[in-house]
This record gives C-alpha cells, structure tokens and sequence, in this order.
C-alpha cells in the first residue's frame, strides 16, 4: 500500500466514527517499539504494513480474550478496512481511463485476471465494453454458456460484504418472534445499494464465498461513514494477511499447478514488496 494512503488513513481516523480506536492502538505500538527496541518512532515514521501485522497478531492469538471486537478483527482493523474503502472509492475516477478500456477490450474467454488491488476499476471497465467475467474461480454449470473473463481479487475487494452476521442477527430475531429486521447499513439499507451475491452459480454458491455480496453502489454506501457499522471483505495492508485469507484461500487453491495450462502470463505494476512476500 502506497505511503499516501497509509498517511491519508491515519490524517483520517483523528476525526472518523471509531477513529480513537486505531489512535490507541497506534500509540500502543508506538510504545511497544519503544519499551523492546529502544527506538521513538514518529507517528508520520510508522512501518504501516507492520504496525498492522501487530494488530493482526494481537487479534489471531485473541490476547484481549472477551474484548475481542469480531471475528474479523478488533476495532481499528475494522476503522481501516473501511477507510481504505471510502478513500479507493472518493478517487475513482468519474471517466474510466482508456488504458482500462483497452485492457479490457483485449481479455479474451477464460482469461485470468489475478489482482491485489481493492478497487473496482477493472470491474467497471468490463461493464462498460460488455465483457462478460465471473468473480469466483470455478463454475459448475455450462461454462460453454457465458465465455467469461474470471477475475480474482486475491486481497478482496472494496465493494464485497459479508452477510453471515445479518443472518445470524436475523436468526436471533425471528426465535425472539420479533416482526422487525435488524439494523444494518448494507443488508437492511433505506438506499438502493444494488446488492448481488458475489457468486452466481448455484453449487459454486455453497463454498466459502456463498455469503458474499457486491455492492454496486460504493459511492452511496460509503459516503455514509460506515465505520464500525459495516466492514468490507479485505485483506488489510499487513505483513500478516495470511492469517485472514479466509474465503479469497479458494483463489490460491491450485494455482501451484495451473501454470501447465497456461500459454503465457504477464505481471503488471506489481512491485512485489517485502509485506508481500507470501505472494
């Protein structure tokens, strides 16, 4: 993740909604570099990807016990995933850049797309050329039918949401005979969000990603401060994503083998950074 945004990330957790969470923990890390490594290190200095490695760590060991926040992380992983979230979409750019279109206009039936990036430009410029593609690695039904591009985030993406809590919330509610439906600003949302299961296949819908939604409309989402209110489903920048691949692990399964099925592959922009190492 790039400096701008990292800085741009904690400029805004000094005002968000949950903000003082990821402020505390700063700090705390900050402390920590400083109580084992003898080093002050100014906040603006911080190593990003590792300040959230420590997160990760404190979360997947569970060392706040019953104060863990969620499944998915403690409060300022959270606050970040949706920061990352509103900032990516607010610098989307209003006019798709022809390099995408082109990009878009050459893929051809079956071609893969492995992306790191959060955004959905690329998904968007292959609406907007008619391109046929699938977000998920396999279908089981008529692949003859669809002649689709596949495109697999392998660090999620901006626009996904996780809708197994709202269920197990909608659950609870109908066992307390409640007529209602829970709160949620996604799934129960006064604003046409444009929902659509990320996956489309019927067997391919019972894997891990079966409860995974796209939000088409990110800008309407977004703009209103979802933090720790909603999360996206994405990896945060950290020397530890592994921990949290979660459903994107069905993206990497296999892909030790596929290259004996491919003609040629081509890698673009990626700089292959030291918090990337496992990829």
């Amino acid at each position: 993740m790039g400096l701008e945004l990292s800085h741009e990330i904690l400029k805004r957790s000094k005002t968000c909604p949950g903000g003082v969470h990821l402020r505390e923990d700063l700090s705390w890390y900050r402390r920590y570099l400083k109580d084992c490594f003898g080093c002050e290190v100014p906040e603006e200095e911080v190593n990003f990807e590792q300040f959230m490695g420590f997160l990760d760590i404190e979360h997947s060991l569970g060392l706040r016990g019953s104060d863990t926040w969620s499944r998915d992380g403690n409060e300022g992983q959270v606050v970040v995933k949706t920061l990352i979230g509103e900032i990516l979409m607010e610098r989307l750019p209003n006019e798709i850049p022809p390099l995408y279109l082109e990009f878009a206009r050459s893929l051809q039936p079956s071609d893969y797309v492995l992306t790191f990036n959060y955004d959905v430009l690329l998904e968007r410029a292959l609406d907007a050329v008619g391109k046929p593609y699938r977000l998920f690695p396999t279908r089981y039904v008529d692949t003859e039918k669809f002649n689709e591009v596949i495109v697999m985030k392998m660090h999620g993406s901006i626009d996904w949401f996780d809708k197994s809590f709202y269920l197990q919330q909608l659950g609870k509610y109908k066992r307390l005979g409640c007529d209602s439906l829970p709160p949620d600003v996604v799934f129960n949302s006064r604003h046409d969000l444009g929902l659509s299961p990320l996956v489309n296949d019927k067997e391919a819908a019972e894997g891990p990603m079966k409860n995974i939604f796209r939000v088409r409309n990110i800008e309407t989402l977004y703009k209103q401060r979802i933090q720790l209110h909603a999360q996206p489903v994405l990896l945060t920048p950290s020397i530890n994503k592994a921990l949290y691949v979660g459903p994107m692990r069905a993206f990497w399964n296999g892909l030790g083998q596929s290259g004996m099925y491919n003609f040629g592959m081509a890698i673009i922009g990626y700089s292959l950074p030291e918090h990337d190492d496992y990829a």
